[in-house]
């Protein structure tokens, strides 16, 4: 489900324990939650019209006021003024923020307000806001993506696992779950993972897998899979069976096979078949192919 669809349905309180758990891994979580909870203490004092103009009627021969009501009446106001500032804030800034989704079996390309370019590989997705981006380069990423930055001020992409920064460079950031990649293409990227900042010059795969770090050299230019084609050099083969779904928009049974043998090869994204001969042939695996539903077994 998209992050925009995910906040609408929290905010009708309408979200499944499921949803919500993926709703809490959102990086915007933490803003969403204190902006709720300021706002639960927001709450004016409750008044009735009728009562209050009695008293006040009968307190005018007197000419005495109350010492509780105007303590009230500027808490209710510094109150409601706060849950307009919130509500202000909350829409003005998220009004702003911009998002791109590339579905399954499908790829994205887009230019970003200072002109650097994106390439969103399937079921990716970023989100930027336009204010201010020239001097605040910063974009959210979850999924895949290939950038070319324009040079200028530092260059942000923020993931679950990791931030990467430049200046003005072209790399690859993969970020799937327990499978965290980037690949510096030309220039020098900046990897923070885990408190820690590794420098990647060109030519260079930063890579976390199922919480090992791996480092490698690369001698491709670009990424394999904006050329309609995914390589894998020592991955799990979950890892690579969840990349043929994704780049066909399919689901793969394999309940007998071990998921974690280590897979080195490479399949194409223009045909399905093709693709699940590439990595059943090596590893000696029958399949069966019934529409949308790809069928592994030894």
């Amino acid at each position: 489900m998209k992050k925009k669809d995910l906040i609408s349905k929290w905010l009708d309180n309408n979200l499944t324990d499921k949803e919500l758990e993926t709703f809490k891994q959102l990086d915007v979580f933490s803003s969403y939650q204190r902006i709720s909870e300021a706002a639960k203490q927001f709450e004016a004092p409750e008044f009735d019209a009728h009562t209050s103009y009695e008293g006040f009627t009968n307190q005018r021969p007197e000419k005495r006021r109350s010492t509780t009501y105007p303590y009230q009446r500027y808490i209710a106001t510094l109150a409601a003024a706060l849950v307009l500032s919130v509500g202000v804030y909350f829409f003005f800034f998220y009004a702003q923020q911009i998002s791109f989704h590339a579905e399954n079996a499908d790829r994205l390309a887009l230019t970003l307000p200072d002109t650097s370019e994106v390439i969103l590989n399937a079921d990716s997705n970023i989100s930027y806001s336009e204010k201010g981006w020239d001097s605040n380069r910063e974009l959210s990423l979850e999924g895949e993506a290939y950038f070319k930055v324009a040079k200028g001020a530092k260059f942000t992409v923020h993931t679950s696992q990791g931030d990467i920064s430049v200046l003005g460079t072209q790399f690859n950031v993969k970020n799937r779950n327990d499978y965290f990649e980037v690949t510096c293409y030309e220039g020098l990227v900046q990897v923070t993972y885990d408190g820690k900042i590794v420098p990647l010059p060109a030519s260079n795969t930063f890579r976390i897998l199922n919480g090992v770090v791996q480092n490698e050299i690369t001698q491709l230019k670009q990424p394999a899979w904006v050329h309609k084609k995914s390589i894998f050099r020592s991955i799990p083969l979950k890892q690579v069976l969840e990349e043929v779904e994704r780049q066909y928009n399919i689901a793969i049974t394999s309940s007998d096979i071990d998921e974690n043998i280590i897979f080195t090869g490479s399949f194409s994204h223009e045909n399905l078949e093709t693709a699940i001969q590439a990595i059943a042939i090596p590893l000696k695996l029958a399949y069966t192919i019934e529409g949308e539903t790809v069928s592994l077994k030894k």
